[in-house]
């Protein structure tokens, strides 16, 4: 006989696996609707897009090189230890105009290369080493800086980027022509304590010596000899013996007490005092014309000289210009004199500067801004809303009237022509003319600076 109750619940059972198995094929197709639409929005989506461009994928690949590689566990997994990587001016400059290179990858995300050819990897990576992160931190303010302080730090930004493509556009500097012009900001004011730093000896050197930074070796230093590239290689002065290879303090700036007989003649010479080759400084007029020269700063007393080295030239050759390296050299077609109008009443033989908001000329007045641009020096004077004819750096001038020692002269906050020593205190002054007689000369333009 049939067993109808037991019929009976087995089809019950049956048909609810039935309605089971067609509801979790529902559910599945419903996720599987649900996937594929997900798909595509993330197919069509822009910043799927973006994330998977090569230059974004190389960024991110080099922050995460930074990262410890997966170690599989196992009593034979090898110690892995990651070595940072030392970035040097080649991985720099090797690049390729806007927009760049860029790495080449597969639809799975993997390099087709093994090299990282895309230069934002190196970018990425470097954005994980700690002094990068605190270089940019350092530079955040405490609170919201505003539209006035933003615009300064573009202006400094910019200012850099100027002043650097000058630099290129004259030859360049070498990376220890940066290094001690960073020492220079670094030392302070005139009045602050002498500024040195500790080298390699190359050859025996005694204390007081002149030494030069060695070719291609920032921390090794050599004697000076009396030629154009070694005094523009010029580091400073040994402060002890020392015997080849040994390390030895290098002063390099600010007031050094290393000398004896600095006056040559009756009373303190406290005009500029050069460097010709590898003895002591020397005053302008012990030096014959034709030899390669470097201002080194003047003389504070009979013992010590503060040390400011400036621009290399030869004397006896004008008038002069600068060349492709920045140096001061003879000009076969010395520029013509300009004409301005003057802002204000003008001496005759005054150092003046250009204003950039009219274009006028004005006597230089002690400031940084007027110190910055200035223009050249006059030889007869102007009233004010007058012509004034100005001899700019580079031309030869014969002053009106006037005398000086030969040797440089400095604008004094009035831009009289006068020496170092009479440029009244805490005042910004610069080189503006290479006297070579008692009324003639060669107009230059120096480093601005400010006075003890």
């Amino acid at each position: 006989m049939v067993d109808l109750p037991a019929l009976l619940a087995g089809y019950e059972n049956l048909s609810a696996r039935i309605r089971s198995l067609k509801g979790a094929a529902s559910e599945a197709a419903r996720v599987a609707q649900q996937a594929l639409l997900l798909s595509r929005l993330i197919a069509e989506s822009h910043i799927w897009g973006r994330l998977q461009a090569p230059a974004v994928a190389d960024l991110l690949l080099g922050v995460a090189s930074a990262s410890q590689p997966p170690v599989r566990p196992g009593p034979l997994a090898p110690a892995c230890q990651q070595r940072r990587p030392a970035f040097n001016e080649e991985a720099a400059t090797s690049v390729r105009v806007w927009p760049g290179i860029a790495g080449q990858y597969l639809a799975n995300g993997s390099l087709t290369l093994k090299s990282l050819s895309g230069q934002n990897v190196a970018t990425g990576l470097v954005l994980t080493f700690a002094e990068v992160r605190a270089f940019l931190l350092g530079v955040s303010q405490t609170r919201e800086p505003g539209a006035p302080l933003i615009g300064q730090y573009f202006r400094v930004s910019r200012g850099l980027a100027t002043v650097l493509a000058e630099i290129v556009r004259r030859g360049g500097l070498s990376q220890v022509d940066f290094s001690a012009a960073w020492r220079r900001l670094f030392a302070g004011s005139a009045g602050a304590p002498l500024s040195t730093f500790t080298a390699t000896a190359r050859g025996a050197l005694i204390a007081g010596q002149p030494v030069q930074v060695s070719a291609g070796e920032d921390s090794r230093v050599s004697a000076v000899s009396a030629t154009e590239a070694s005094l523009t290689a010029f580091a400073g002065f040994a402060l002890s013996d020392a015997v080849d290879g040994a390390a030895v303090d290098v002063c390099f700036v600010g007031p050094a007490p290393l000398f004896a007989g600095l006056n040559t003649g009756p009373s303190l010479d406290l005009n500029e005092y050069w460097l010709v080759d590898g003895g002591k400084p020397v005053s302008w007029s012990q030096i014959p014309d034709g030899t390669w020269v470097r201002s080194l700063g003047p003389a504070l007393s009979t013992t010590t000289l503060l040390l400011h080295p400036g621009p290399v030239f030869q004397k006896g050759t004008m008038p002069v210009k600068l060349n492709a390296s920045g140096h001061l050299v003879p000009d076969t077609a010395a520029a013509q004199t300009k004409v301005y109008v003057a802002g204000a009443i003008i001496a005759p033989n005054t150092a003046v500067y250009i204003k950039q908001a009219d274009g006028k000329a004005y006597p230089l007045d002690g400031t940084e801004a007027a110190a910055n641009a200035y223009g050249g020096v006059t030889s007869a004077g102007a009233a004010m809303g007058g012509n004034v004819t100005v001899f700019p750096p580079g031309t030869y001038f014969t002053t009106t009237g006037a005398s000086f020692v030969d040797g440089e002269v400095y604008a004094k906050e009035d831009g009289t022509l006068v020496a170092y020593s009479a440029v009244g205190s805490n005042k910004y002054t610069l080189f503006v003319l290479e006297a070579d007689g008692t009324n003639t000369g060669s107009v230059v333009k120096g480093e601005v600076k400010l006075t003890p």
